[in-house]
């Protein structure tokens, strides 16, 4: 809007129910989440690679064109978990126990992660488009630069070594 009409604009972001997913008090686990339509421009397969490549816990949640695909390349792996689409209550729960939440796509907003920062669960996101609006590197989760499975992996490395306040996020 500035550049093309030499004016300043508000960003009006959709609206997101977030008191359902405000648990106190849940004990974090060792698994990260990913919460998502399985349609290729999602880039659920990255979260799927980077985890095995770092052997960390996924939970795969959602349903869609992509699921076999992803289900073949998980190779039965052990620390990638698919799980059916939940309702909200069961959904919240796993992400406040989540130790975080991978958000790989570039978005113009993403409800869904805020959905797990409500939750307490840090996020980690493609730091492009809508996630720049309320994740903040080092904060309440770690942003990665390129849409690559290494870049996610590296990412994730990184989010181990930091502590979140869930209060905080």
């Amino acid at each position: 809007i500035k550049k093309f009409y030499g004016r300043d604009a508000i960003v009006i972001h959709p609206p997101v129910e977030v008191d359902e997913f405000k648990k106190k008090g849940a004990e974090k686990k060792d698994y990260f989440v990913i919460t998502s339509r399985q349609v290729n421009w999602k880039q659920v397969d990255l979260a799927v690679k980077a985890c095995m490549m770092t052997q960390r816990y996924l939970y795969v949640i959602g349903e869609g064109p992509e699921n076999k695909r992803l289900k073949k390349l998980a190779k039965g792996s052990k620390h990638i978990k698919f799980l059916k689409l939940m309702n909200k209550e069961k959904l919240a729960g796993y992400l406040a126990e989540a130790k975080g939440y991978i958000f790989p796509s570039l978005e113009p907003f993403g409800i869904a992660p805020v959905e797990a920062l409500a939750a307490g669960c840090p996020v980690i996101a493609f730091g492009e488009g809508g996630a720049l609006d309320y994740v903040i590197d080092g904060k309440n989760g770690i942003l990665f630069a390129e849409q690559s499975a290494k870049s996610l992996a590296e990412a994730i490395l990184k989010f181990d070594k930091n502590k979140f306040d869930r209060e905080k996020i």
